[in-house]
């Protein structure tokens, strides 16, 4: 439940589900709020996912294929039914969404196609009068289905979807946006695949749009020993192809336009201790916002788990990438006009006797650039306190952020209800307070509430020292 001043009602977004499990061949069925993941995601893919992390080994996607929707973002769900029949190896889930979201809608007084959309707000926030007139402008009705063989080492899904706009998108004129999704109505088919191989776990997907352009990922994740793993990972997407709903493992916003490698080992020398390495070189052919050539880079990251003592643990992880426009290949040596992003991570966690758990860190973001007037930084300081007083059990959360731009954002987890994470994104200046209050009323009923207030620093009203805040609960 988001509140805003801006509704009649007082409620900005209001979200629920109800949710049935194991009734005979009715695996799972969502009535409400929910998300769909397929394959590797390269179609649709709603819950929490991990791309690039300290986790090298996390590169294989895995979730219930449908699954409630518990966070407070208006954007990564769908809203509607879902149901997944399944008897012995097979299994088939159908699903139907329709639901309205925010958009920038245009005027067309030449072209005489009427209304359009020019682009689709995230942010969930109605504050400004341009941003409350997008509210829920257009609606978005989603179905599809998927076919699953499942067996003892090898696991095969079928899967199709299709979009309907109720105002019909038009992308912009700009270079850039050449092969991005234009009109009223998308579908997306793929094959998604995972087997075992002399023992290697092999797992891809393969998927094609409407106008048969074609995006294909593949990985592998290789036990060394008991000690150390490999895990490979490639994908090749098409600047043409459009994804609906997709959420994959790249170093774009955007499921299109990208061809990388990924590489990534973990060791465990000691029970305590656990490193984690991994390079990844990529190239994106087609031109970008603020890009005019393609694009290619190369990031490396390492991180690093201690366990101090029995009750405390240390974190660590550094991660640089550096980025050009060329028309050279990526493996290529990088030119003068490269950035270079470099950001370090640390945490420390212990556990008292009482139960009682507090964990205090920062992160740290430092851009270079060929100019050096390009310079920004940005740095969070994180601290959590956690504790349980007999059926109550509660979170607090304090951060303190100072961001430059969106280069050198901050990005991180908070904690959400019912084991759930949102994910934060750290801009400008301010402070951010939040938490979550469970309490067990009886056996197998929990109550549970979270809530969280920003205060920025408005970049225009510096001078002034304007304090605009942002709350949801």
């Amino acid at each position: 439940l988001l509140v805003s001043k801006k509704t009649k009602t007082g409620i900005d977004f209001l979200s629920g589900y109800i949710s049935l499990k194991g009734i005979g061949v009715v695996k799972s069925a969502v009535l409400g709020d929910f998300g769909v993941n397929l394959g590797q995601g390269l179609t649709a893919w709603h819950s929490f996912s991990v791309h690039k992390s300290s986790d090298v080994m996390s590169v294989k996607r895995e979730g219930a294929v449908i699954s409630p929707y518990r966070s407070s973002d208006e954007n990564g769900f769908l809203r509607g039914a879902a149901v997944l029949l399944g008897k012995g190896k097979l299994s088939g889930v159908f699903f139907i969404s329709s639901k309205n979201k925010d958009a920038k809608v245009a005027l067309d007084t030449l072209g005489g196609i009427g209304s359009y959309v020019t682009y689709f707000p995230t942010t969930g926030l109605h504050r400004t009068e341009s941003e409350y007139n997008s509210m829920h402008t257009h609606m978005e009705t989603l179905t599809g289905a998927s076919f699953i063989f499942h067996a003892e080492k090898f696991h095969l899904q079928l899967n199709a979807l299709t979009r309907k706009y109720s105002i019909p998108v038009q992308a912009g004129g700009d270079v850039y946006n050449r092969f991005y999704f234009s009109g009223m109505r998308c579908s997306n088919v793929s094959a998604g695949y995972s087997f075992f191989l002399s023992g290697t776990n092999n797992f891809g997907e393969l998927a094609m749009d409407e106008k048969g352009n074609v995006a294909f990922v593949h990985g592998l994740l290789m036990p060394l020993s008991r000690k150390a793993d490999l895990s490979f990972y490639c994908r090749n997407i098409s600047s043409r192809f459009n994804s609906i709903a997709g959420d994959i493992f790249t170093d774009g916003f955007q499921i299109s336009n990208e061809f990388g490698f990924y590489s990534g080992i973990s060791i465990r020398p000691k029970k305590n201790c656990e490193l984690g390495f991994f390079i990844d070189t990529y190239r994106q052919p087609w031109v970008q916002f603020q890009t005019p050539y393609s694009k290619y880079g190369r990031q490396i990251l390492l991180s690093g788990n201690f366990a101090v003592s029995r009750h405390s643990q240390i974190s660590f992880r550094f991660n640089k990438q550096s980025e050009g426009s060329s028309l050279e290949s990526i493996f290529g040596s990088f030119e003068s006009d490269k950035e270079g992003i470099y950001r370090f991570k640390y945490d420390f966690r212990t556990e008292r006797p009482s139960g009682m758990i507090l964990s205090s860190g920062f992160r740290l973001t430092y851009c270079s650039s060929a100019k050096q007037s390009d310079l920004t930084t940005g740095l969070a300081i994180i601290s959590s306190l956690q504790w349980k007083v007999r059926k109550l059990s509660s979170f607090i959360s304090a951060s303190f952020f100072d961001v430059d731009n969106y280069k050198s954002s901050i990005y991180s987890l908070e904690k959400s209800i019912n084991g759930s994470s949102d994910f934060l994104i750290f801009q400008g200046s301010g402070v951010r307070l939040s938490g979550v209050f469970e309490v067990s009323i009886i056996k197998r009923m929990q109550l549970s509430m979270a809530f969280g207030i920003t205060g920025r620093i408005e970049e225009n009203y510096v001078s002034q020292g304007k304090l605009s805040l942002q709350y949801n609960w």
